[in-house]
């Protein structure tokens, strides 16, 4: 009998669970149905393809929303619907959802510390199935030994290294006249001090820079893996890169960022290689108010996924988007042309927002040399 009423309760509870979730989707973008409990994990076999992003926005538009279990996460795709959820309100869309690993583990020159930052950096990799469990079951796998347990030994060796360098910088700053990212921040923190509602604080800025060290370090190692790839298979391009840097550096042995002005098709094939690439082909937004995404109400917490890689391959905005082809970034006069669809990592629009002040756009490019 006990069994029987559990039962019941049970049916009752998910029952109610999603009728909640059926009574939300009226007021979200259309989607595909979820299932109950599972959303619609079951359906992208529990990972975020690209593929099924594609296939989706054919039938839904290009805003849609996705169910992970219970909770809505809004998919912008292809390059006007990621460029107006990026800036239509970049203050509201700032922050970066976590899953369960991730947010335990932000709990939690030629010197020895470089070194060992590095080795910290290539080691840290966190995917497989004990991750996947990690995030589907946090309060048990965090118990359970294995690999995972490993992962958290690197993530906080860099935010120690992290938060001295913070230390380092409140004893010798100047305030007002920033010398890097850290002095930025810090100067944020004093002019928000009265807000109680502000974000701007020590923790975050030190889970800020950990992220951007790991982020930064295995996707720029990727895409010079990539820059090799295509030189080897495209031989003709190769061969423009170097008679240009020939001409241009002579014999030289170094290149400064400033060159890439006098090397207008180096820069294209630079910037080619990362948009045919597409190393990061999405990024999560988390909303930190209630706002309007691309015409719909979206509550604080709600999550959106942009879709970068719908944007690089978006057949209205290039030429031949299935092709390697740096023309994608020259004129006709063969000068460097910048492309407002380059929604790529290390050319991504992001943005950095100060409480009474426009929204300042930046934009970040990798040069290598």
């Amino acid at each position: 009998m006990l069994g029987l009423i559990a039962v019941v309760l049970l049916v009752v509870h998910f029952t109610l669970k999603f009728w909640k979730v059926q009574k939300r989707r009226q007021l979200l973008p259309p989607g595909p149905p979820p299932l109950p409990v599972l959303g619609n994990l079951w359906e992208l076999n529990f990972s975020i393809q690209e593929d099924k992003l594609h296939q989706i926005a054919k039938v839904y538009g290009n805003s849609f929303t996705l169910w992970m279990k219970e909770s809505p996460l809004i998919v912008l795709n292809g390059f006007s619907a990621v460029k107006d959820g990026f800036t239509t309100y970049p203050e509201d869309l700032s922050e970066r959802p976590a899953s369960p690993f991730y947010r335990d583990l932000a709990q939690g020159k030629e010197d020895d510390t470089f070194h060992r930052l590095m080795e910290v950096s290539f080691s840290f990799s966190a995917g497989g199935a004990p991750f996947k469990l990690y995030d589907l079951l946090p309060r048990i796998i965090r118990n359970v030994p294995g690999p995972h347990k490993k992962k958290f030994a690197p993530y906080a060796y860099v935010r120690s290294f992290v938060k001295e360098e913070i230390k380092i910088h409140k004893a010798n700053r100047t305030p007002g006249e920033p010398r890097d990212f850290i002095d930025c921040y810090l100067d944020q923190i004093e002019k928000n001090a009265e807000d109680p509602g502000s974000s701007f604080d020590e923790e975050n800025m030190a889970q800020s820079i950990t992220d951007l060290f790991f982020g930064g370090s295995e996707s720029s190692a990727t895409t010079m893996h990539w820059a090799l790839l295509y030189m080897v298979a495209y031989p003709d391009v190769q061969a423009k890169v170097r008679k240009e840097l020939e001409d241009v550096l002579g014999n030289s042995q170094t290149i400064s960022y400033e060159d890439r002005e006098r090397l207008p098709y180096t820069n294209a094939v630079i910037h080619e290689i990362q948009r045919f690439s597409k190393v990061v082909p999405t990024t999560f937004r988390r909303c930190m108010r209630d706002t309007v995404l691309n015409g719909f109400p979206m509550k604080k917490g709600t999550s959106a996924l942009f879709n970068l890689a719908s944007a690089l391959y978006d057949p209205k905005q290039w030429k031949n988007p299935q092709q390697f082809d740096p023309n994608h970034f020259l004129d006709k006069s063969g000068n460097f042309l910048n492309r407002e669809a380059f929604l790529q990592f290390g050319a991504v629009f992001f943005f950095y927002y100060v409480p009474g002040f426009r929204p300042k756009l930046f934009r970040f490019t990798i040069y290598y040399s």
